[in-house]
């Protein structure tokens, strides 16, 4: 099966600052075939590069690695392109990249007001008929997108780190 593991930015500063343990891997896997891929997100900020390149430099090439491109605040990635990080997780540890488009600034700004996910939101009447549909096409175009991702990712675990969400774990047979 496929764990996935969620966790919010803190949780990635506290496992970042722990120790390296160098059977840190085989312990989450145990006994399993699967392999470890780790999805953190990245943006417009050097901070989302200096996470990035903190969990890489802990794992190194004991996971596979996809980035997602969150442009919801700025869609310009000028510190992340040019970064010694990327070229290293595209050349060197074979990374994948998914974008997860812009969303309107006022949709945006509603989601952290409310302290709201976006399938909530989508589904919460207090947000207008049109916005609710912009929310699920967003959802609708990011899902396509990971598609081809997805059927890749069969047999690993898959940590997702530094989503702006709460932590808990997912299992899928």
């Amino acid at each position: 099966g496929i764990a996935f593991l969620v966790l919010t930015g803190a949780a990635v500063a506290r496992a970042q600052d722990a120790p390296a343990h160098p059977g840190a891997v085989d312990m989450v896997l145990g006994k399993s075939d699967a392999a470890v891929t780790v999805i953190m997100t990245v943006n417009h900020e050097l901070d989302s590069v200096d996470q990035l390149q903190r969990v890489v430099t802990k794992l190194e090439d004991a996971a596979g690695y996809v980035v997602l491109r969150n442009a919801v605040h700025n869609d310009t990635f000028a510190i992340y392109d040019q970064s010694v990080i990327r070229k290293r997780l595209k050349k060197e540890l074979g990374a994948k990249e998914i974008s997860m488009a812009k969303l309107q600034p006022w949709l945006v700004e509603e989601l952290s007001l409310k302290s709201l996910a976006i399938t909530a939101a989508a589904r919460d009447s207090h947000f207008h008929l049109l916005d609710r549909q912009r929310l699920q096409t967003w959802q609708r175009r990011l899902a396509i997108s990971s598609v081809p991702l997805c059927t890749r990712l069969r047999n690993r675990v898959v940590f997702l780190a530094n989503f702006p969400t709460e932590a808990r774990l997912h299992r899928r047979a």
